[in-house]
């Protein structure tokens, strides 16, 4: 993840030193923080893999292909954003006559 010396995976094994990284020592704590920063930014990663190709279909397409995330909270995100981001798009391209790969 760009600039820190270990992936998440290491720093979740380095955590398991407890020799190295003591409970409640600063090393551990910092450890943790990076840990945590770095899955934050791996859920997000996840999340925009697999959101933005449902931009390009219609919201049709969209809502049976929902089904197929494993994770709720992505369900969740596409139903209540994704979903409505996509029809709003098609009512303006229909409203101005013009059309997009998503209003198909």
């Amino acid at each position: 993840m760009g600039k820190h010396a270990q992936t998440l995976e290491e720093d979740l094994n380095s955590l398991k030193d407890f020799e190295k990284y003591p409970i409640e020592s600063n090393d551990r704590n910092i450890l943790l923080v990076l840990a945590s920063e770095k899955n934050v930014l791996k859920v997000f990663q996840d999340l925009a893999s697999e959101v933005l190709p449902l931009f390009d279909i219609t919201v049709e397409e969209v809502r049976k292909k929902k089904s197929e995330f494993r994770f709720k909270r992505f369900r969740q995100y596409i139903e209540e954003t994704v979903e409505v981001l996509i029809e709003q798009e098609q009512m303006y391209q229909e409203q101005n006559g013009c059309s997009t790969a998503s209003s198909k």
